[in-house]
């Protein structure tokens, strides 16, 4: 990844919340619903994701075209992916996170983001919390 894209993410990642498990971790008394109005289907993934790290834990009224978009992507990184992984480490391994955003947004806060920590998601990350969405 381009260094300019992994600082503007150590920039997008600088503020530490601490939630609770059973935290409602949506910002309903400050804004019903955040829009990423900067973010457009051109985006890059990069800034997509920045945007939703700065907004934090709320609920994002998503744009059709930019989840479409997303979801292009996270299949043809799905596809071009071996079945069988060989990754070094040290690495982060995260599994049954189930739509629990408070739960990824610590895990990161504790042992480092994405570029600059390697992570492995085992799967079941988005089949039933309130935050399946933003969590994918």
């Amino acid at each position: 990844m381009e260094e300019h894209i992994k600082h503007s993410m150590k920039a997008c990642s600088a503020i530490v919340l601490t939630y609770s498990t059973t935290d409602r971790i949506t910002y309903r008394e400050a804004k019903e619903q955040a829009k990423l109005s900067d973010i457009s289907e051109t985006s890059s993934m990069e800034e997509i994701l920045c945007s939703v790290i700065r907004l934090g834990p709320c609920e994002i009224d998503w744009d059709c075209d930019v989840m479409l978009a997303i979801l292009t992507e996270a299949y043809k990184t799905f596809m071009d992916e071996p079945t069988l992984l060989e990754l070094s480490v040290p690495i982060a391994i995260y599994g049954d996170i189930h739509g629990q955003y408070s739960d990824l947004w610590r895990w990161f806060h504790a042992n480092g983001w994405p570029p600059d920590t390697r992570c492995l998601f085992l799967g079941d990350y988005v089949d039933r919390g309130r935050h399946s969405t933003e969590v994918s």
